[in-house]
């Protein structure tokens, strides 16, 4: 493979050499999931008894104490928030940063009680999985205070934390009891998600999890058996049914082996569908068409990305990636604004460094 090289280009150059001619050349988003109506319950809170009413927006001046970290030591998870934050955990630190998009710095921040792991907002709050004390614990978005926790027990490891701002559910993958824990916003256990074993349907080795909100998918990342077994991103929906298992075995030969993920972390959605899953061995972000499921496109190479362990997409269609042994969170432009450099980019800077 050509060894990768960098070149700089500023905004107003894309705009001058692509024009707008290529804004057909985008797939359109997809249909967003409509909001369930008063009354109604997303699929597992039926038998709940379950109103859920969809949630308020949370006011526009949330903010968190400002920190300064000098550096960060064991970047981990990422998290969004309905406010457009994007949240980082550092498990060596004992912290959950808000991290600037422009500057990729952490701005904001706040100290938890224990070894934080999957991270998340949802209304005014943010989610936290403790690791020390297995629990979830609660923090104001207003200030990062400590509100409550939802107690001993409600899971063995939090590995990682998503919320469906639609549906006001979280979703804790449990690396302990290798299962997916649905809770609502209190606290209450809605749903348990698969369970340990080797099927099919069944987590071996869940690593985190991503959450596909407009087709009410749940995609967990899969180690699979330590002594060799296949990697997989399995897919269950939100009532808990299995969907399909996404093989992480590639194809070998003579000049070695391609395709495939062995140490997947994680999946993210796009507006366009795309699934990306990060790989912490090959160092990269692959790229998947969930209608075949095949592998389109790939991100980040080794050095430049080094054990990524979590991925979000912003609304501009941005990809943060969060590079545990670099110690930082990386940016690749969308592919839409590099394609067809249609939108400002406000405090991001006209800067940028397209992979070639």
């Amino acid at each position: 493979m050509a060894p990768r090289t960098w070149t700089y280009v500023t905004l107003t150059g894309l705009v001058v050499a692509l024009g707008v001619a290529c804004q057909d050349q985008w797939p359109e988003p997809l249909d967003p999931q409509p909001q369930a109506a008063k009354g109604s319950c997303p699929p597992g809170q039926v038998k709940k008894g379950c109103t859920n009413e969809p949630p308020t927006e949370p006011p526009a001046d949330l903010h968190l104490p400002p920190v300064v970290v000098d550096q960060m030591i064991s970047p981990l998870r990422l998290g969004h928030t309905p406010m457009g934050w994007i949240l980082l955990t550092d498990s060596r630190l004992q912290m959950v940063l808000r991290i600037d998009p422009g500057t990729l710095q952490p701005i904001e921040g706040f100290e938890t009680s224990g070894r934080p792991l999957g991270v998340t907002g949802l209304g005014e709050s943010i989610f936290v999985g403790n690791a020390t004390d297995q629990t979830i614990d609660v923090y104001s978005a207003a200030g990062g205070g400590f509100t409550t926790t939802f107690g001993p027990g409600a899971v063995h490891y939090p590995a990682d934390l998503e919320a469906d701002f639609n549906v006001n559910l979280i979703f804790a993958l449990d690396g302990g009891r290798r299962d997916v824990r649905v809770f609502d916003p209190e606290g209450q256990l809605i749903s348990v998600i698969s369970g340990p074993g080797t099927a099919d349907d069944q987590l071996e080795n869940p690593t985190a999890l991503g959450l596909d909100p407009v087709r009410q998918w749940v995609m967990v990342s899969d180690y699979g058996s330590l002594d060799g077994g296949i990697a997989s991103l399995k897919i269950f929906g939100y009532d808990g049914t299995f969907l399909t298992r996404v093989s992480g075995e590639g194809s070998c030969g003579m000049l070695g082996c391609s395709g495939g993920f062995s140490r997947p972390q994680g999946a993210e959605v796009d507006a366009a569908g795309l699934v990306y899953l990060p790989d912490a061995l090959l160092a990269q972000v692959l790229v998947f068409d969930p209608a075949t499921w095949d592998q389109t496109d790939t991100y980040g190479t080794r050095g430049f990305l080094r054990v990524p362990t979590d991925v979000r997409v912003d609304d501009l269609g941005d990809l943060f990636v969060a590079s545990n042994r670099t110690r930082d969170v990386k940016v690749f432009p969308s592919r839409r604004q590099l394609q067809c450099a249609l939108r400002p980019r406000g405090g991001r800077g006209t800067l940028y460094h397209l992979p070639r």
